[in-house]
């Protein structure tokens, strides 16, 4: 094959690539080159700093070995090595998604096993890399690519092309850093998911009391009780700068026999990233509900809705701290207090249960156990969210609660060390362990 039409070939197959990538916000890469370019002198080859080998090219999002046949490490000769370049460039053209473009990597990938010293496999293999999102190996094969061909006349490009990739790499350190389970300031847990400056926080069960003055009447009169009843809410934001603007959904939620309708609206908030934290304020309407038995004094299963009346429509302001630390001591707790375990927040975090062989079983600690203080901090002083948050830290950390026993008169402390311990979003506060 003659060089021209090999350089043709492959141009022809980066613009299939660049036409499959083309949304990605990373700026074009230098084109892909031909397996037939001119390799570097001898006497230009510089090693990698780091080690005589090349490096190792692992995917972080490539299925465990558990799910994938791990592939021998390839071997050949030179012409094996090229022959793989081309049937790299093949698979570029062919693809129909930037999904199949990992085809592609894997034949530069084996061009670079068999021949480590071919500059033009590491670059090919970078360029692809970078357009399928996978920046650490972009990085290491271009800088192998410039170890191999320091005085290459694309040097300075190639290098800026690094530097734009570690750029992509710091953004996604930090939305790695941003997401997670996060907690509002009355207890519930939230999962927010962070993509560049999109952000969607949600959780599927927020205590509604709040928003609802809920009455049941008898057949004779009414009269307000708590209630259980949750919510599922979301908000998608966009963040610019500090600031956070985007909308609020809930959706349709029952309350006891009635239904609240959907309700959507602007969002908007700070994150203060020193403190951790997001404060979102929006406006939320605020609901009577009345749900009333058949005929007077029956208190039987046909109770029916009655009324459903908007009371007001008020701003909001709802803060969350995050994302929680994975670090935990197995305690379940509740806020809930009353006769009708309310759920208003009076300042008092009650033991609920703890997890088997966790360090809070193992302290001691039972349930209506009353925390306190965390660390010194008196719990009363606290939201419900800045409590359980608190209970949480790194692993091998420790934390020092103040229990006030039943049936005791003076509080004792318990030092505790956390242990890894996962939170899932959107339960109730009573069902986690923190």
């Amino acid at each position: 094959m003659k060089i021209d039409a090999l350089k043709s070939k492959h141009l022809a197959a980066w613009a299939a690539l660049a036409l499959l990538a083309g949304c990605a916000s990373a700026p074009e890469p230098p084109p892909l080159r031909s397996a037939s370019a001119a390799a570097p002198q001898a006497a230009a080859v510089v090693q990698p700093q780091t080690s005589a080998q090349p490096p190792a090219l692992v995917s972080p999002a490539a299925p465990a070995a558990a799910d994938m046949p791990a592939r021998a490490r390839a071997t050949g000769s030179p012409e094996d090595a090229r022959r793989h370049i081309v049937r790299g460039a093949a698979a570029i053209e062919m693809a129909k998604s930037a999904d199949d473009l990992a085809l592609a990597a894997d034949e530069f990938r084996m061009a670079a096993e068999i021949a480590p010293d071919m500059a033009v496999a590491w670059y090919n293999l970078g360029a692809v890399l970078a357009k399928t999102g996978k920046v650490d190996e972009a990085i290491a094969a271009y800088r192998r690519y410039l170890a191999l061909s320091p005085g290459a006349a694309d040097a300075q490009k190639v290098a800026d092309e690094i530097i734009k990739l570690e750029f992509r790499q710091e953004r996604l350190a930090k939305e790695q850093a941003s997401s997670g389970v996060w907690i509002e300031s009355d207890g519930t847990t939230y999962r927010l998911l962070v993509n560049g400056n999109k952000w969607q926080l949600s959780t599927t069960l927020r205590p509604i009391q709040p928003d609802v003055e809920y009455r049941y009447g008898p057949g004779i009169g009414s009269f307000g009780m708590s209630i259980q009843d949750v919510e599922k809410i979301a908000f998608n934001l966009e963040l610019r700068g500090n600031k956070l603007v985007g909308t609020w959904q809930r959706a349709e939620t029952q309350v006891d026999k009635c239904t609240l309708p959907a309700e959507t609206g602007d969002a908007q908030g700070v994150l203060d990233a020193a403190s951790g934290t997001v404060t979102l304020e929006f406006s939320k309407a605020r609901y009577r509900t009345v749900t009333s038995a058949p005929f007077p004094l029956s208190f039987e299963t046909k109770d029916k809705c009655v009324e459903v009346t908007v009371l007001e429509r008020r701003a909001v302001r709802y803060v969350f701290r995050g994302p929680l630390p994975v670090g935990g001591i197995g305690l379940q707790v509740t806020s809930a207090h009353g006769a009708m375990m309310t759920r208003t927040w009076i300042g008092e975090l009650r033991v609920n249960g703890t997890a088997k062989d966790a360090p809070a079983e193992q302290a001691g600690l039972y349930s209506q156990d009353l925390v306190l203080a965390i660390d010194g901090v008196p719990v009363n002083t606290l939201s419900a969210g800045e409590a359980i948050f608190r209970l949480r830290g790194a692993p091998g950390s420790t934390v020092r609660l103040t229990i006030q026993r039943r049936n005791v008169k003076e509080p004792v402390d318990v030092t505790l060390r956390r242990q890894p311990m996962p939170v899932q979003e959107g339960h109730n506060t009573d069902l986690n362990y923190y």
